[in-house]
C-alpha cells in the first residue's frame, strides 16, 4: 500500500462504519485483511452481521478460514445457504475442496451449489472433477454446459482438462478462446501446450506474456523452460530468472530454491547447487534435502549425508527412503535397515 496513510485510512473507514455509511465495514474489514488484522477484522465484520449486512457473511467466513476457524466459517456458511445465500454452497465447496481436503463434502457442497442455480457453480463443479482421472467425462460435460451458459472460465478449464487427456491441439484452441475473453491466467497451460506440440518459439512468448503480466507462478514456470528446453545460450536468461523468482515469492520460496538447485546441477555448479538446496532444505523442502543427501554422499561426507537422508524420510519422501536405506545396507547396518523399513511400513509412519 505503497504512499497510503493506512493509520488515516482506517481512522476514516472507522468513522463511516459507525455512522451505519452502506459498504463501509466491508471495505474497512478488506483494509484490514490487507493488512493482516484478522482478529479486527473479525469483530468489524461480526458487528455488521449483527446489524443486518448479512451480505458480509462470506467475508467473515474467508476471516475465519483464514484463522483457522474453518469449523466456524462453515457454520457461517451453511446457515447463510439455508437462508437463502446461494453462493454460500459454492463458497464451502471450495472450503472444503482446497483448504480442507475433504472431496466428499465439497462434491455434496458443489452439487447444493448447481442445484441452486449458482451461475459459476458448473464451472467451479467442473474443474473439481479434472482432478479426478476417472471422472474427466463428466467434467467436460458439465464445463460444456458452463461454456454454453457463457462462463467465460469455461474454456479455460475444459483447455487444461484437454491438455489432461494429452490433446494439445484441441486445448490450445479452448485457452486461446478463454485469452481472448480476458482471462490472463490460461497463459501458463498455453505455453505447456505448445511446449507439448514441440512449439518452442510460441511456447517462450506465452511464457514471457505470463510473466510480464504478474500471472501466479509464471517467472518459475519460464525459467524451469529455459533450462529445460532451450540449452546453451538460454542458460543465462534461465539463471536470471531463477534468482528472480526465489526472491519475489516467498511462499514458493522453496520450490523456486528447489528447481534453481536442480538447474545449477545441471550446469556442473555443485557448490552453487547445494547453497540453493540449503535455500529450500531450511523451508523443509523435501526433494531438496534428499539431493543435499546425494551429494554429500558422493563427496564422502556420510554424516551430512545421513542428516538430510533422515529430514528428507521424516517429511515423507519415498525416494529418500529408499536412498536412506541403500546406504544402510551398503555400510553393513542392516539392523539399523530392517527397522527403518519396519517404522516405514507403520500404519502410522508420516507420510
Amino acid at each position: 500500500m505503497v504512499g497510503v496513510d493506512v493509520e488515516e485510512a482506517k481512522r476514516l473507514y472507522r468513522e463511516a462504519t459507525r455512522g451505519g455509511v452502506a459498504g463501509a465495514a466491508r471495505a474497512y474489514a478488506q483494509l484490514l485483511i490487507d493488512l493482516d488484522d484478522f482478529s479486527e477484522a473479525e469483530d468489524v465484520l461480526r458487528k455488521s452481521v449483527d446489524a443486518g449486512e448479512l451480505s458480509n457473511r462470506g467475508l467473515l467466513a474467508n476471516v475465519l478460514v483464514y484463522m483457522y476457524r474453518e469449523v466456524e466459517a462453515m457454520q457461517i456458511l451453511s446457515t447463510a445457504f439455508r437462508e437463502g445465500e446461494i453462493g454460500a454452497a459454492l463458497q464451502a465447496a471450495t472450503i472444503f475442496a482446497e483448504i480442507l481436503d475433504d472431496r466428499e463434502q465439497a462434491e455434496m457442497w458443489y452439487r447444493l451449489a448447481v442445484r441452486s442455480g449458482d451461475p459459476d457453480a458448473k464451472n467451479d463443479y467442473g474443474d473439481f472433477l479434472r482432478g479426478d482421472e476417472a471422472r474427466l467425462d463428466e467434467a467436460e460435460r458439465l464445463l460444456r454446459e458452463a461454456m454454453a451458459g457463457g462462463d467465460p472460465l469455461a474454456p479455460g478449464n475444459l483447455g487444461r482438462l484437454e491438455i489432461d487427456r494429452g490433446n494439445y491441439g484441441v486445448a490450445v484452441d479452448l485457452l486461446l478462446q478463454s485469452l481472448a475473453s480476458g482471462c490472463e491466467t490460461v497463459l501458463l497451460p498455453l505455453a505447456e501446450a505448445e511446449t507439448r506440440l514441440g512449439n518452442d518459439d510460441k511456447a517462450r512468448e506465452y511464457f514471457k506474456q505470463a510473466r510480464d503480466r504478474r500471472v501466479p507462478n509464471a517467472r518459475l514456470a519460464y525459467a524451469r523452460f529455459l533450462a529445460d528446453r532451450l540449452k546453451g545460450g538460454a542458460a543465462d536468461e534461465a539463471e536470471r530468472e531463477f534468482l528472480i523468482a526465489v526472491e519475489e515469492d516467498g511462499s514458493r520460496e522453496a520450490e523456486a530454491s528447489f528447481y534453481y538447485g536442480l538447474f545449477l546441477e545441471g550446469e556442473d555448479r555443485g557448490d552453487a547447487a547445494v547453497r540453493a538446496y540449503l535455500r529450500a532444505a531450511r523451508k523443509n523442502n523435501e526433494a531438496a534435502q534428499h539431493n543435499l543427501a546425494l551429494i554429500y554422499l558422493d563427496r564422502g561426507d556420510l554424516e551430512k549425508a545421513e542428516k538430510y537422508f533422515r529430514k528428507a524420510v521424516e517429511a515423507g519422501c519415498g525416494e529418500a527412503l529408499s536412498s536412506y536405506l541403500d546406504m544402510l545396507n551398503g555400510q553393513g547396518r542392516f539392523k539399523e535397515a530392517a527397522s527403518l523399513q519396519r517404522g516405514s511400513d507403520s500404519p502410522h509412519a508420516a507420510r
